[in-house]
């Protein structure tokens, strides 16, 4: 039940202009008495919705949407009907006779008025630390762009925040609800940011719903970056960093999305306003359909790197299952956004905006690097299969037509052969839930590594590692070397032929200490028993790491993991390789099912 009352609300829409509001938003142009303009609330091409200055109403004519400038704003920001009143008042500087913010207590209000102290504390701390500032000079950041951007710093006192939030009275229940603070085995509280440049993270509506540290220990083994865990008014795959300004992106129609505070900050700094990052995660769906909202162009911009590269390829294809029109900002000079404005400056990369690469250009320029479509054919059926998943999550004929046109006269095989492997015969359904959970770790294990041996000694093996096997790999050079083995088969020497490939190929200069190490190994073949318990291992290993994942999403069931189980069992006794194929093809099938 709304706790405001009728006649407050009344004055409030008597006296907004719901032109006004909604042109915060959206261009809108004259139509007889009335506006139109896109739609804000779906993917509108024609403009649909409709504005009356007289009525003081809004309807789009396709989705539906529409109401007062209450409404509007409620749906518009995503938040509730008091918020709403309290934000239109202030914003339009409207006197409703009664102090709203008193009488108006939402649920979460309590939870914004702690944030906000916590980064009163924050922002004031930053001014009496030396080594917090200094970082942020290196970075072209002076007091003024600290204070702008409201950066704070959390001390390396283990009960700081604790103690100041204490003494303003609040309770030790909200702040680990919030958290803000960690509670030891002992009973006793400390402070779960220490240490590290504090950067507010900001719901569409501007309140302060979380915070992410950057540390400044010299000790590499504490993470680098840390978020505030989901709370009650935050859900990290929910928002987006910088959405607060969203304003801008709605207004310029496209957003910039890059991987990290420091980037957002710094192209902001440069007059980049439009830009957005993920919170510690891989792109989510919700994410996408929150961004979607304000609009469907998205410049991507992640880091030049072998894991910003298979970023990209990820949020390519999440973004373009909802909908939305991407190109890829490419540079090579530096080894992020924020060093490349802080060192080649605006103009610079104003040009590689300008000269962005569309979406499948980029996948193209991206996949051929790993196949020679020129002289090995099953290679080239290989690369062409690649793209099963990019023509799997289009949705429009057109798009998909052109596409394979583009296809077609790259790779020198015709449109219809193209259509029916890519389009008629692609029964795909990408796992966007696999995507957005397993980020890409370049850390690969001693198993992988032994995998890997094994498969270049015996390549038969590599029937056994099947798509599905491989999207739950986390180890980016194992999954490119398997990769690379399924295209050469036919290779009389294998390990001579991945050497020349890894040494000639851009994609493996992260992992030249390791390809040396299989390389090396190779020289040594085990034997048939040693290499079954090799490849036994790898199974059970991926099995636990799959039960260990579900215990975050919940996706698989019992009785699935149950099967998981006893196929685990099934490995253990499988002492040849037909027992270990016939038991991994049972694998296979319940990864497909389950996840």
């Amino acid at each position: 039940m709304n706790k405001i009352a009728d006649e407050v609300v009344e004055k409030l829409l008597s006296n907004i202009d719901i032109v006004k509001v909604i042109e915060e938003d959206i261009d809108l142009k004259k139509a007889g008495k009335n506006y139109k303009g896109l739609c804000p609330f779906h993917n509108d091409t024609n403009p649909s919705f409709f504005v009356s200055p007289q009525k003081q109403i809004c309807k789009c004519f396709v989705c539906g949407t529409g109401g007062d400038a209450i409404s509007y704003y409620m749906k518009s920001k995503n938040i509730g009907f008091e918020q709403s009143i309290i934000e239109l008042s202030k914003k339009y500087n409207i006197d409703l006779g009664i102090n709203l913010e008193e009488q108006v207590f939402e649920e979460n209000d309590k939870y914004y008025i702690i944030m906000k102290e916590a980064h009163k504390y924050f922002t004031e701390n930053i001014f009496e630390h030396r080594e917090p500032l200094e970082y942020l000079s290196k970075r072209g950041y002076d007091t003024d762009t600290i204070k702008q951007h409201k950066i704070g710093y959390a001390s390396q006192k283990w009960s700081e925040l604790y103690d100041y939030l204490h003494s303003k009275g609040y309770t030790n229940e909200d702040m680990l609800e919030l958290g803000l603070i960690k509670q030891n085995e002992k009973g006793k509280f400390y402070d779960t940011f220490r240490n590290r440049i504090i950067f507010p993270i900001f719901s569409a509506s501007n309140h302060i719903i979380a915070f992410g540290g950057r540390t400044l220990e010299k000790d590499t083994t504490v993470p680098k970056y840390i978020n505030s865990p989901d709370t009650p008014i935050f859900k990290k795959s929910y928002n987006l960093f910088g959405i607060e300004k969203a304003h801008n992106i709605r207004r310029k129609n496209y957003s910039i999305l890059m991987e990290g505070y420091i980037d957002i900050l710094t192209a902001n700094n440069y007059g980049f306003d439009t830009c957005l990052a993920p919170l510690g995660t891989a792109l989510t769906i919700e994410q996408a359909k929150l961004l979607k909202r304000y609009s469907n162009n998205a410049l991507l911009c992640f880091d030049n790197d072998n894991a910003g590269v298979l970023a990209t390829e990820k949020a390519i294809l999440l973004l373009k299952s909802q909908g939305f029109n991407i190109k890829i900002i490419e540079y090579t000079e530096t080894k992020d956004p924020d060093d490349f404005l802080r060192t080649l400056g605006r103009e610079k990369f104003l040009e590689k905006v300008k000269s962005s690469t569309e979406a499948f250009d980029f996948i193209y320029n991206t996949h051929i690097k790993e196949y020679d479509i020129e002289n090995n054919i099953i290679a080239k059926d290989n690369f062409i299969k690649s793209f099963i998943d990019f023509f799997s999550i289009l949705t429009e004929e057109v798009e998909k037509e052109l596409y394979l046109q583009k296809l077609s006269e790259r790779v020198k095989v015709s449109i219809e052969v193209l259509r029916k492997t890519l389009i008629t015969n692609n029964n795909s359904k990408f796992n966007f839930e696999t995507l957005e959970e397993q980020p890409i770790n370049e850390k690969i294990n001693e198993i992988e590594l032994k995998v890997i041996k094994v498969l270049l000694t015996n390549p038969n093996y590599i029937s056994l590692f099947k798509d599905e096997i491989s999207l739950i790999s986390r180890s980016d050079l194992f999954n490119k070397t398997v990769n690379f083995i399924k295209n050469n088969l036919e290779t009389d020497d294998l390990v001579k032929e991945y050497r020349k490939f890894t040494e000639n190929n851009e994609l493996f200069s992260s992992y030249k200490e390791k390809i040396a190490t299989i390389i090396m190994d190779c020289v040594i073949t085990d034997n048939d028993r040693a290499t079954n318990e090799i490849i036994k291992s790898f199974f059970r290993f991926k099995i636990k790491e799959i039960i260990d994942v579900d215990k975050k999403k919940n996706l698989i069931k019992p009785t699935q993991k149950k099967e998981f189980l006893q196929i685990s069992r099934d490995i253990n006794l499988s002492n040849n390789f037909n027992k270990i194929f016939f038991v991994n093809n049972k694998l296979n099938l319940l990864i497909k099912e389950s996840i």
